[in-house]
C-alpha cells in the first residue's frame, strides 16, 4: 500500500480529533447556575457534578450528583438526560430509573455504563439503549459477595480495567473493591480506616474517592481524607505514591501537598493528573512521583491561559485519548471544562510525522525527525495503553500484529514533542 501524505494523513485524524495550538481553559457545558437543564453546551445546567467518562466517539457520561440523573453530553456539546429522575432507588428505562447522588461513572468497551449510586450504597449498570439495572450492593455495610448481597457504603469512584473488572472507591468503608463481570465483589486492599502502607487488608485509606489504572495494571488512588495519592501494585502492596500533610506544595513524593485530592486520569505519557478539590488546582504528578501544577489557583471563575485560569472546587477529570484534551468538572462552578493543548499537541507537530499504512495489518511504519529520545504509544478508544515502542531516527517498524482488528489511538512522542493519530488495524 502506497504511504499515506503528510495532507492526507492530517485530513484523516481530522476526522476524529481537533488539533490543538495554545493552552487554554474554556467551558464545555454548564451555566454556572446549579439547577436542571438540557440543552446546548452552555445553556445547559448542572447541580453539582460529579464523575465524567468519555466515550470512542468523543461524547461524554456525567454523575450529576445533586440531580439524581446521569447526563450525555454529546460531541457537539449537546446535553442531554441517559438516565435518571427523582432522588430515590428504582432500577428500570431510561427516567424510568431513580438513583440518590450518582457520583463516579465509567464505560466499557462494549458502551456499558457503570455508576457509583452513592447514597443508594450500590454499582448500577446502564445498558447502551438506556435500560438501568443493580450490579452489585443492597443495603448500607460491609460484606464481599455475589451481586446483590455484597454490602458499600458510600461508593464514589468507579473504573473499568483491563478484564471488564469494575473497580470501585467503596469510600465509606476505606477499601478499594472488584467488581468482577459475574457480579462478584471482593475487597483489593484497605480496611478500618486510618494512614498505612502494607499489603491487600493490612493498609488503610481515609475515604479514598477515585481510582486511575495504568498500562500495567498498576492503581493509583486518591486517598482524599489522607490527602495522598496511593499505589496498589498487581499483587495487592500499598504504598504511598505523593502527598502528606493537608497543604499546597509542588514537590516529590511525600515532599508535596495536597488539599483532599479527589480527581484522578493517566495520559499515554503515564503522567497522572488530579483534581486538588480544596486547592482549587490542577495538578500532575509524573510516572517518577514530581508534583506540579498544571493550572488553577483560588476558587473563582476564569477562562484562558493556564496561568489565569480559575477553578471552584474541581471534582474529577478525565483524557480524551482522541484529541489530548483534558476535561474538568468543575463542581463549584457547576460546569464541565476543557484543557486544551497541555498535551503538546500542534499542527506543527503532526506534520512532523508520517504514519503508514493505514489501515495497517501487522506492521506500522513510522517516519519522523532524528530524535534520540522518541517512542509510540498504542491505546484503546477508551485510552487504555496497550503497548510503548521505542522509536529510532528515520523510519521505524512496530509490530501491531497483537492486536485485535479495530480503530486505535497512536501518540507519538519526540524531544518535547506529541502528536495523536488515529489507526485501522484489519
Amino acid at each position: 500500500m502506497p504511504k499515506i501524505s503528510v495532507l492526507s494523513l492530517t485530513i484523516l485524524t481530522a476526522l476524529f480529533s481537533t488539533t490543538i495550538s495554545a493552552q487554554t481553559v474554556s467551558t464545555f457545558a454548564g451555566s454556572g447556575q446549579a439547577s436542571f437543564l438540557d440543552a446546548q453546551g452552555t445553556g445547559a445546567a448542572f447541580q453539582y457534578p460529579y464523575g465524567i467518562a468519555i466515550t470512542p466517539a468523543n461524547a461524554m457520561y456525567v454523575g450529576d450528583a445533586n440531580n439524581n440523573r446521569v447526563r450525555k453530553i454529546s460531541a457537539t456539546g449537546n446535553v442531554s438526560t441517559l438516565a435518571g429522575s427523582s432522588m430515590g432507588y428504582a432500577d428500570g428505562f431510561a427516567e424510568e430509573a431513580q438513583f440518590n447522588v450518582p457520583m463516579g461513572v465509567a464505560i466499557n468497551s462494549v458502551g456499558t455504563v457503570f455508576v457509583a449510586d452513592r447514597n443508594n450504597h450500590r454499582i448500577r449498570k446502564i445498558t447502551p439503549a438506556g435500560i438501568v439495572t443493580t450490579l452489585a450492593g443492597g443495603t448500607q455495610g460491609y460484606a464481599d459477595g455475589n451481586g446483590t448481597l455484597a454490602k458499600f457504603s458510600s461508593p464514589t469512584g468507579v473504573v473499568c480495567d483491563a478484564d471488564g473488572n469494575v473497580i470501585v472507591s467503596d469510600s465509606g468503608n476505606n477499601r478499594i473493591r472488584k467488581i468482577t463481570p459475574a457480579g462478584v465483589v471482593t475487597t483489593i486492599a484497605g480496611s478500618i480506616q486510618g494512614e498505612l502502607d502494607g499489603q491487600g487488608t493490612s493498609a488503610q485509606f481515609n475515604y479514598p474517592t477515585n481510582v486511575a489504572i495504568d498500562a500495567d495494571g498498576v492503581m493509583y488512588v486518591s486517598d482524599s481524607g489522607n490527602n495522598r495519592i496511593r499505589k496498589i501494585t498487581t499483587t495487592g502492596q500499598v504504598s504511598t505514591f505523593a502527598g502528606s500533610t493537608s497543604g499546597n506544595a509542588d514537590g516529590t513524593g511525600t515532599a508535596a501537598q495536597f488539599n483532599y485530592p479527589q480527581g484522578l486520569a493517566i495520559d499515554l505519557s503515564g503522567t497522572i493528573l488530579v483534581t486538588d478539590t480544596n486547592n482549587h488546582r490542577i495538578r500532575k504528578i509524573t510516572p517518577g512521583g514530581i508534583v506540579t501544577t498544571l493550572t488553577g489557583s483560588d476558587a473563582g471563575f476564569t477562562e484562558g491561559s493556564l496561568a489565569t485560569a480559575k477553578f471552584d472546587s474541581p471534582y474529577n477529570i478525565a483524557v480524551n485519548a482522541n484529541t489530548g484534551t483534558l476535561v474538568v468538572v468543575d463542581a463549584g462552578n457547576q460546569r464541565i471544562r476543557k484543557i486544551e493543548g497541555a498535551l503538546g499537541i500542534s499542527d506543527a507537530t503532526r506534520s512532523k510525522v508520517g504514519i503508514y499504512p493505514n489501515p495497517a495489518s501487522s506492521v506500522l511504519h513510522i517516519e519522523m525527525p532524528d530524535y534520540t529520545k522518541a517512542s509510540a504509544t498504542v491505546c484503546d478508544l477508551n485510552g487504555r495503553v496497550l503497548q510503548t515502542n521505542i522509536l529510532g531516527s528515520g523510519q521505524t517498524s512496530v509490530d501491531i500484529s497483537n492486536l485485535s482488528n479495530g480503530v486505535y489511538i497512536v501518540q507519538v512522542r519526540f524531544g518535547t514533542d506529541s502528536s495523536f493519530h488515529k489507526i485501522i488495524k484489519e
